[in-house]
């Protein structure tokens, strides 16, 4: 039997090839390249700061910054967790895959000392400015903003598949994500409605589990 096509709305990053079983679920994968990362100037740090991350796309800074495997490291999820882990990094907390959830996991558990210097490794648009939250409540954080996304439309192949019903299933894994495709789907005028749209990190639609 011939698996179903699905269309990954997603960043041109290396960290995502492995950690969705797409495949075994039966589906055929279609990246849809409609998201590219653009890597920014980084400012290397000491291994004195406590990092935080809301985005996978964040991860290569870690990398490059050298970051001691040890130093604590605050991530949105279980998935970036576990690239992290993968990575040999040994000291990470992480929320219920959302910038928000992460949030207030630091806040209401009190997890880093307020005395600690931390540093918001994050991309030019975020949902939540973490940052100017835990400003307000006398924490020492800065933000270094370290990637972007640049957009772009599908190609008039995949526009006409879903056009055609060539392709029914999509998985979209962040907001900015979201919105872009939205946004290309309104203007090609592409129906959804029957269109099966799934989210990864806020599901275990894709988990063993």
């Amino acid at each position: 039997m011939p698996k179903k096509p699905i269309l990954l709305i997603r960043s041109n990053n290396k960290y995502h090839s492995n950690h969705y079983n797409f495949e075994q679920k039966g589906f055929k994968i279609i990246n849809a390249n409609i998201l590219e990362t653009e890597e920014l100037p980084i400012t290397q740090i000491s291994d004195n700061f406590t990092i935080i991350i809301t985005s996978i796309n964040a991860i290569f800074a870690i990398e490059k910054m050298n970051i001691a495997k040890n130093n604590p490291i605050f991530t949105v999820g279980e998935i970036s967790a576990n690239i992290l882990k993968d990575l040999g990094y040994k000291n990470i907390i992480y929320g219920n895959n959302s910038a928000q959830s992460l949030l207030d996991k630091i806040i209401t558990e009190k997890l880093i000392p307020k005395t600690e210097k931390i540093i918001y490794l994050s991309g030019k648009k975020i949902t939540i400015n973490i940052d100017k939250e835990l400003q307000k409540l006398g924490y020492n954080i800065q933000r270094q903003i370290i990637y972007k996304i640049n957009s772009k439309t599908l190609s008039q192949n995949l526009i006409d598949d879903l056009k055609n019903n060539k392709i029914n299933d999509i998985a979209l894994f962040s907001k900015n994500g979201e919105e872009v495709f939205y946004n290309i789907c309104k203007n090609n005028n592409i129906n959804l409605s029957n269109k099966n749209i799934y989210y990864p990190r806020k599901s275990l639609i894709f988990s063993d589990k």
